[in-house]
């Protein structure tokens, strides 16, 4: 054979090579689809047992007639292989389900055990005294209704609404321990109701879409958890009594507190020793006096009830929100910066005569739960506070928003390429005075429908899709400059915040089959080619 022929057997392997490389990827659910042409029942050499769509276990008998396929607790120990009674447990060990099945157990008191297991979802409904041990589970673990029941050494993955997910008020006592709880949908443990004496300890939370834990009620313990890459929140707490948050590190998300807590509500609570991206979460209440040693290194700040205090230059990012203060008097935050927190930058709630200056906020408000227009400084029921003379720029969304608050000002700052520059709702007798607002993708200045005897004058607005936009009633507005508008005209209803993309991928019809397109003709050139060149 000569070397052209050569080479075209070379051109040819290394084709081949590279389909055979692709296969895997067009070959999707060889895995399953193998376990699937077993019996439907099987023990192989480890001890392990495959069945495709077990029935529920209801152990009330009230619930199981004769043609009912849900076994009890008795019935399936004797009728299944992989279920056991033994030492005072009812134990289900080694079995691995197909299809994504979701098994369920209900109206269970029997002490059980679920250990070493594959599942495609657990569903406990009305059940006591059990423990799910090094199980992996491609699904929802749900609790309706139920109590001591541990959950140890577990991964739960690919959850829609929440790897973990406890509903009614009635269950609690339940133990949380050592699990890997990853890539689920949109949380990684939720509650929908208030929960007692849930204990979440020395897990692993990661990339759990908005939220890692997301809980409320009474004598819960969150301890020496590991939360990394969450979109929004590492901890939301909608509201805890008498429960503790101690020893969690968090990586590039942090600690959120809705506004449902209360005065009560924090002060019963021990919140310690937890880190945002490697530094403290300071968490202050009641004191008098802080100053800026306080808070050295901070990975976030929370103060609640404080009063003549001050917070420096310290750097707040990476996290939910960079500062919060929560019904706090005569506070100074000077020279901080907040950038890349999923939320706010700095957030005043229900707070009065604290100032923010020099501060540098920016890269702020992305996080993607719902529609709240979260800004990059935020006041909220707050009376008296004055902004002045920072710089706030390149956030998701508001610049500064200022919601049901009076006599507030907002003076000297610079804000450019947010959303809308300073927004006022539900608010009135505010100064809006001196500020340079620039290139933001929406209103310079947007004073809401329900807003009156705002003050915004001297202020230079310049570049904005839209200038100032009064929906108000009473509002003073003059002497403010507006140059040339860059969008539409200046001072209409309506506009709104710049729009935004989607990461996406690029992608080719019909998975890989393009590849066995370029084999044929490549395989249809080298015949021809073959057949032409003579045998020497």
């Amino acid at each position: 054979m000569d070397h052209k022929k050569i080479g075209l057997v070379i051109g040819l392997f290394v084709i081949l090579t590279m389909m055979y490389g692709s296969l895997p990827l067009i070959t999707l659910h060889n895995d399953e689809n193998a376990l699937a042409n077993n019996d439907q029942e099987n023990i192989n050499s480890a001890g392990s047992w495959i069945e495709d769509r077990p029935s529920s276990i209801d152990d009330n008998p009230a619930n199981n007639p004769p043609e009912s396929t849900s076994p009890t607790w008795a019935e399936c120990a004797a009728s299944k292989p992989w279920c056991r009674f033994e030492g005072g447990y009812y134990i289900i060990e080694n079995l691995t389900t197909l299809s994504s099945w979701t098994m369920g157990i209900r109206e269970s008191t029997a002490p059980f055990r679920v250990i070493n297991c594959f599942l495609g979802g657990l569903y406990l409904t009305d059940v006591e005294n059990g423990e799910i041990i090094g199980t992996d589970i491609d699904g929802r673990v749900q609790l309706d209704t139920c109590s001591n029941m541990d959950l140890i050494d577990n991964t739960i993955y690919n959850a829609h609404v929440a790897g973990i997910l406890l509903i009614d008020d009635t269950t609690d006592h339940i133990n949380i321990i050592n699990n890997t709880i990853i890539n689920n949908y949109d949380r990684g443990f939720d509650v929908l109701d208030t929960v007692s004496y849930i204990k979440i300890i020395n897990n692993t939370f990661i990339g759990n879409g908005h939220t890692a834990i997301e809980i409320k009620g009474h004598y819960n313990e969150i301890i020496n958890n590991t939360i990394k890459d969450h979109d929004d929140r590492g901890l939301n707490m909608y509201w805890l009594q008498n429960s503790k948050v101690t020893g969690n590190s968090f990586t590039d998300c942090g600690v959120y507190f809705q506004n449902a807590f209360s005065i009560s509500d924090v002060r019963s609570c021990t919140f310690q020793d937890n880190r945002a991206n490697g530094k403290p979460i300071y968490h202050y209440v009641d004191e008098v006096g802080l100053r800026p040693e306080n808070f050295t290194n901070a990975g976030q700040i929370c103060v609640f009830f404080c009063q003549n205090s001050s917070i420096g230059a310290e750097n707040v990012s990476r996290a939910t929100l960079g500062a919060y203060l929560f019904y706090c008097k005569n506070v100074t935050i000077t020279g901080l910066n907040a950038s890349n927190n999923a939320y706010y930058g700095i957030y005043l709630n229900h707070g009065s005569e604290n100032t923010i200056r020099e501060c540098t906020i920016d890269n702020n408000c992305f996080g993607a739960s719902g529609a709240w227009a979260y800004s990059a400084i935020y006041s909220f029921y707050s009376t008296y506070n004055n902004i002045t003379n920072n710089t706030v720029y390149e956030n998701a969304r508001n610049g500064i928003e200022i919601q049901q608050g009076s006599h507030n000002t907002v003076f000297l700052n610079k804000i450019f390429n947010n959303s809308d520059g300073i927004v006022i709702e539900y608010s009135s007798d505010n100064t809006i005075e001196k500020n340079t607002i620039t290139n933001n993708d929406g209103r310079g200045i947007y004073l809401e429908s329900h807003t009156n005897k705002n003050n915004v004058t001297g202020n230079t607005v310049l570049g904005n899709d839209q200038c100032i936009v009064d929906e108000g009633t009473n509002n003073n507005i003059w002497g403010n400059d507006c140059g040339l508008p860059s969008g539409s005209s200046n001072g209409g209803g309506g506009g709104g915040g710049g729009g935004g993309g989607s990461d996406g991928e690029n992608t080719i019809p019909f998975g890989n089959y393009y590849l066995w397109v370029v084999f044929a003709a490549c395989l249809m050139v080298f015949i021809r080619t073959y057949r032409k060149i003579p045998v020497k």
